[in-house]
């Protein structure tokens, strides 16, 4: 592929997570042809065009060798340019990145995310005021989602309102009603139609926590402590696995929070001398997620990314594809993976991670 290939890519995918794939392999494009000086001045810059991807850290392990002789920008938080250098140097990985720990970084965020977190916060009074919501409420709160999403579009037929207000009052919906697959799927579904990158570390506190909850999170940490397993590992794989739906089912048959398969919970109950459980029920469903997680991850040198590959594609699947297409560069074997389903699924659990972490350490939720 020619130079002009790769610059009309990078101009008409949108600065968002999924550039990270695009600006990665650019990236070794540039340094396999020894140019130098683009390769560098895209290092020192790359952050601002992928916030928020899977390949943000990517680049900084493989580039460490020429991102570690650049000089980090002695004050980061004096303008956006300073800020997205800083980023492009440290990944935002929260070790490197002590200078913006707990800092003010409003001035980088998009104003399109205050406004959305606005709208969100608005409909909550929306709810209150309104009779046909208030049902909705209350049936979400017996567990009668479809009913309760009938009674939003109702409300939205009435009021002649559109698609983004809907979503919007369902978003509060969840919040109201402890529903956090509601605000999570509606958040981010608000999110993507603004163009708005899903980095915590680039939006305000409140939205992302919306779009990065940690429902039942008593039972997580203590569950991830007793089983030696790191809470933020056990969120990444719920969000992707349920968006936070409990009696979630997969067309595979997988349930519940953890999505965890008949045979799988089989075999982690005996180990756990259970001899009657639901799948759905969230206490099972962590305990046996975190239970076979801890498994995957301490059999694949405690390496999320592999651990990620055989929890959704199976570790007898994981051994096959490492045999048959592993060659030493794991980003190569991911391209190279013949289900797409698993190659995507290992990006978005680690992006989801990494979001935890920093969700963590930058704004201490």
């Amino acid at each position: 592929m020619g130079d002009a290939y790769w610059k009309d890519a990078l101009r008409k995918i949108p600065d968002l997570p999924v550039k990270g794939r695009l600006v990665y392999w650019y990236l070794r494009f540039l340094k396999q042809n020894g140019r130098t000086e683009e390769l560098n001045s895209w290092l020192k810059s790359y952050y601002r065009y992928i916030p928020g991807s899977y390949y943000t850290r990517v680049i900084r392990e493989e580039f460490q060798e020429e991102i570690s002789s650049f000089p980090l920008p002695s004050n980061p938080t004096w303008n956006k340019d300073n800020l997205f250098e800083y980023l492009s140097l440290t990944a935002g990985i929260p070790e490197l990145s002590e200078k913006i720990l707990g800092k003010d970084l409003d001035f980088a965020t998009q104003a399109a995310a205050f406004k959305l977190n606005m709208r969100i916060d608005g409909a909550h009074s929306k709810i209150r005021e309104n009779a046909t919501l208030q049902s909705a409420k209350e049936y979400l709160e017996v567990g009668e989602m479809a009913y309760a999403l009938s009674l939003v579009q109702k409300y939205k037929v009435q009021q002649g309102i559109g698609e983004n207000e809907k979503e919007e009052i369902l978003a509060a919906l969840g919040e109201q009603t402890g529903t956090p697959y509601l605000t999570v799927f509606y958040t981010r579904s608000l999110m993507k139609k603004e163009k708005l990158s899903d980095d915590v570390i680039l939006l305000p506190s409140k939205l992302a926590a919306r779009i990065y909850p940690r429902p039942h999170r008593g039972l997580v940490a203590s569950v991830s402590q007793n089983i030696g397993i790191e809470e933020d590992i056990v969120y990444a794989i719920m969000r992707q696995e349920s968006f936070f739906k409990e009696n979630a089912t997969s067309i595979s048959n997988a349930r519940g929070l953890m999505q965890i398969m008949g045979p799988t919970g089989k075999e982690i109950a005996k180990r756990m001398n259970l001899d009657s459980y639901s799948l759905f029920d969230p206490e099972v469903s962590i305990e046996m997620g975190a239970r076979f997680l801890r498994y995957l991850v301490a059999s694949n040198g405690n390496n999320l990314q592999w651990a990620s590959i055989a929890y959704n594609g199976g570790p007898g699947n994981l051994r096959k594809w490492k045999r048959n297409h592993y060659r030493g560069d794991f980003n190569h074997f991911l391209e190279e993976l013949p289900v797409k389903e698993p190659r995507d699924y290992c990006r978005i659990v680690s992006s989801n991670y990494y979001n935890y972490q920093n969700l963590r350490r930058y704004k201490n939720l």
